[in-house]
């Protein structure tokens, strides 16, 4: 099963069309706001080597893929090709 998670700011115009793409697709994720969150900031970072949202990341049958920004070429790829 996938799980996609879209880590983003307060204020983001790239996190809001991240979120305006997943909901226009039908794309269940679920949002952490990292910005008054430092331990999810933190883990962000981890998974992602950047500071900067938007970050999702999607785990897929055991296989982990990041997307940076506003992609959408790598949205479409990772999150319609397989539906």
């Amino acid at each position: 099963m996938r799980k996609v998670v879209l880590y983003s700011g307060k204020v983001c115009p790239f996190c809001e069309m991240v979120k305006e793409w997943m909901i226009n697709n039908n794309v269940a994720f679920d949002e952490i706001i990292v910005d008054d969150n430092p331990l999810k900031m933190k883990e962000m970072i981890k998974l992602s080597g950047q500071m900067s949202v938007p970050f999702t990341y999607i785990v897929d049958d055991n296989k982990e893929y990041g997307i940076y920004g506003f992609d959408l070429p790598s949205l479409n790829k990772y999150l319609l090709e397989d539906d």
